[in-house]
């Protein structure tokens, strides 16, 4: 538990927090703060089989009606990057160990660009033949952070767009069991690294894919996925994989979010204590204790 976590570690039981909240960062009076990246992105997951959301410029215009920063700061409170992209940067690795093989963050779209997106719904609905958007749904999970969350979107949506949305919270693991079976419209959603490469977020969305929870498809993106995988020159298979992202958030059967960091506590007296991009693991290798008061 977050509280019996942060109580234990302001009485003296502990050295360090797997993370802090904000009112907890702001109440400490021990040790430091440290903040690292847990490698996630979170993100809308579009259901691209719903009679809507099928088209793609409904789902841009979505996405990009979003005030990313302005619910980091006010709603969220974390520090945590708007993402105006899909690939979390700090799974980025170098070509050759020189080159980049993109920008490390790079903006496919501007954050809260509302007048984009008012052309870009109208236009949506011209392509479906309709003249208003149907109530639709926002899955999330039943905690009271993603409840909150999911009303300032809510609000956000009705404000810039005029859609409505009914904020469907369920436990997580419904959560998860209907995304993968595409039971939902619209699910706020994430997904955490396994390797420190962008195949890792890009191969989830090939056709039939087992996380492919908005029933994507595209074939020249299968194409530029399948290719990559069995490229053995580096820079070649990287730029497949520029290109896939590039297609990725031009068809926009995901809305990116956010790019997940975490606030973490550590007493002053534990050095070279490290946290990285893989969240289960905490670098105790070369920490050592000095200056510790018994």
């Amino acid at each position: 538990d977050d509280s019996t976590e942060f109580n234990m570690y302001e009485a003296g039981e502990l050295d360090h927090t797997i993370q802090l909240t904000a009112d907890q960062k702001a109440a400490m009076t021990k040790g430091s703060v440290g903040t690292y990246s847990d490698g996630s992105i979170w993100f809308f997951d579009y259901n691209c089989t719903h009679p809507v959301l099928k088209n793609k410029n409904i789902r841009k215009a979505l996405t990009y009606a979003i005030d990313r920063k302005s619910f980091i700061d006010n709603v969220a409170k974390q520090p945590w990057i708007p993402a105006t992209a899909y690939i979390q940067p700090d799974i980025i690795p170098d070509v050759d160990g020189k080159t980049p093989w993109r920008d490390k963050v790079p903006s496919f779209f501007k954050d809260n660009d509302v007048e984009t997106a008012k052309k870009l719904l109208e236009q949506g609905m011209k392509e479906l033949g309709i003249t208003s958007i149907p109530k639709l749904k926002l899955m999330v999970n039943d905690q009271q952070s993603a409840q909150t969350y999911a009303q300032a979107f809510q609000e956000m949506w009705k404000k810039n767009l005029g859609v409505e949305v009914d904020i469907e919270p369920v436990p997580s693991a419904i959560r998860i069991e209907r995304q993968q079976k595409h039971d939902f419209e619209i699910s706020l959603a994430g997904w955490g690294p396994d390797y420190p490469d962008p195949m890792t977020d890009l191969d989830l969305y090939v056709t039939g894919a087992g996380n492919n929870d908005p029933a994507y498809s595209n074939p020249e993106y299968d194409k530029l996925i399948n290719d990559a995988k069995a490229e053995p020159d580096k820079a070649k298979k990287y730029e497949m994989m520029r290109k896939a992202e590039e297609i990725l958030m031009e068809d926009m059967p995901i809305g990116p979010l956010y790019w997940r960091y975490r606030d973490y506590a550590v007493r002053e007296y534990v050095k070279n204590f490290k946290r990285d991009s893989f969240a289960p693991d905490i670098d105790f290798i070369y920490a050592y204790i000095e200056g510790k008061n018994e």
